[in-house]
């Protein structure tokens, strides 16, 4: 009888244990601007640790039920990153390639003279800003920006609604969409070598901690902008989502588009928050592709920010 009531209390809090990793597999699979699933989803990749404990006690105790369902749920939980590290990047070498760089700035914060410097050290063509105030533009010209990307379509506010594009060519058919809390641009560029393209600076709601219905409404307008917008395109922002919510996921696969780092198989690529003590945990931050390929994908950190920069080499299908 002790022995009984020796191995009860272990198995239900081996399965209770359990119980978080299930609910955050279920989360990522529901669209919902709630609070308690949306903050589920996004931990469901560290949801894992949860399940160790049960696969640990039941390989070593021969509990075959247990461990089976912890073994499950690990590789449920982990199989969306494990599909995207098996992806292979396309060769980029001696291909037309066009270099995107977006950068949430903080309100204006980021470090102007550091951004201009990796806009020059990574040869970047395209910078797309978030959160870009009137003052951040002025030391973002002043820091010799214009010099390396002249043609600018820009839509500073205070606060955080700012969003702004910086080109190495010519923009055309330049739009402001309203409906969003913070902005939304897009135009029109033609690289060497690679077919008229349609660009974005996009800047989303957060779904947290304020409500999420604004997030929610505002993934589903993004979803008809991007939409109505016709051939290659290339939509990099903070989207204030990770690829483990169902929103956007379904924005993704609604539009046509593809995460950069899912196809470049950066499944590790982190963002937010970046000015801890921690690295970053979340990957927020995105560039959306339509008819294109990302052919490499890496973070670069700015001073005054917390986000990391996102760097996509992107190249023709």
């Amino acid at each position: 009888m002790s022995k009984i009531a020796e191995v009860r209390p272990l198995t239900l809090l081996l399965w209770l244990l359990m119980v978080l990793p299930a609910c955050s597999l279920l989360a990522r699979n529901v669209a919902s601007s709630n609070h308690v699933l949306v903050l589920a989803a996004c931990a469901a990749p560290f949801s894992v640790i949860f399940a160790l404990p049960a696969l640990i006690v039941g390989a070593t105790s021969r509990r075959w039920f247990t461990l089976t369902a912890a073994a499950v749920l690990i590789v449920l939980v982990l199989l969306p990153s494990a599909l995207t590290v098996l992806r292979r990047s396309p060769a980029t070498a001696g291909r037309p390639q066009l270099r995107v760089l977006s950068l949430n700035m903080r309100l204006g914060q980021a470090d102007p003279n550091r951004l201009v410097a990796e806009v020059l050290s990574h040869r970047v063509d395209v910078l797309a800003v978030q959160e870009l105030t009137g003052s951040a533009l002025t030391r973002l010209q002043a820091a010799g920006l214009s010099r390396l990307l002249p043609h600018e379509f820009v839509d500073p506010r205070p606060g955080a609604g700012g969003v702004g594009l910086f080109s190495r060519f010519p923009l055309g058919d330049e739009r402001s969409y309203t409906g969003f809390n913070n902005g939304v641009l897009s135009a029109s560029l033609v690289a060497p070598g690679l077919p008229e393209t349609h660009v974005l600076s996009s800047h989303l709601g957060a779904p947290w901690p304020q409500s999420g219905t604004r997030w929610f409404t505002e993934s589903r307008l993004l979803t008809d902008v991007l939409k109505q917008i016709p051939g290659p395109l290339i939509d990099a922002g903070d989207f204030n989502a990770t690829t483990s919510l169902r929103v956007l996921r379904d924005l993704i696969s609604r539009t046509g588009t593809a995460d950069a780092a899912t196809q470049a198989g950066a499944a590790t690529i982190r963002t937010y928050p970046a000015n801890g003590p921690l690295p970053p945990l979340l990957g927020i931050d995105h560039v959306l592709l339509r008819t294109l390929k990302a052919g490499t994908v890496r973070t670069i950190s700015v001073p005054g920010t917390d986000h990391r920069a996102l760097l996509v080499t992107v190249v023709a299908a």
